[in-house]
């Protein structure tokens, strides 16, 4: 783990990278962490339709903060941030409730499984559950859940990604804990057997 994070910083550690040293960076950043964008989008309740238009808006406003980045601060953490704050601006020029779209994503994943048919159905039916308990909580709540639960990082990062008070930050990770359990209590509850 050490030596992924050194990769990284040696990775983005040159502020003054010209064009081509810059498009260089870039290429292996998106390469990287494309997965890791998509994922943290979808975990935020992006729109299944807008994923990729929003996964490329991510990486624009990569590149272009990318010069000023402090290599001091961890990566990931970094770019969640700028995830996080896509997604939001999403909402507010949509003005609109976003809603997980799983019908067509079904299909697919259903088509292309390795899985027997009745096993893919059981995992996506477990993965449309989570995606709607996550679309349950709060957006501050759930920017911490995901960036600590699901991507893994520690709370102090995402304490410093979104700009948060350390406290405040286990404080919204506590609550979300609750209420992600209580959202996957009610809807499994709510599911026909």
């Amino acid at each position: 783990m050490a030596g992924a994070v050194s990769l990284e910083k040696r990775m983005i550690a040159v502020p003054s990278a010209g064009p081509r040293q810059l498009e260089g960076r870039f290429a292996e950043i998106y390469r990287s962490n494309l997965s890791y964008v998509w994922h943290s989008l979808r975990r935020l309740s992006a729109p299944a339709p807008d994923l990729e238009d929003l996964t490329q808006e991510v990486f624009v406003r990569v590149l272009r903060a990318l010069p000023d980045y402090d290599p001091d601060r961890p990566f990931r953490p970094w770019i969640f941030s700028l995830v996080l704050h896509t997604v939001l601006d999403f909402r507010k020029q949509r003005a609109r409730k976003s809603i997980v779209q799983l019908d067509s994503e079904l299909q697919a994943r259903l088509q292309s499984t390795t899985d027997r048919p009745d096993e893919a159905l059981e995992k996506e039916q477990h993965r449309g559950l989570v995606l709607r308990a996550l679309a349950d909580l709060n957006l501050k709540k759930r920017a911490v859940f995901v960036m600590v639960e699901l991507n893994g990082h520690s709370v102090p990062e995402a304490a410093e990604a979104l700009k948060l008070p350390l406290n405040t930050a286990y404080s919204r990770l506590r609550l979300a804990r609750a209420d992600f359990t209580e959202a996957i209590r009610r809807q499994a509850s709510e599911e026909p057997r």
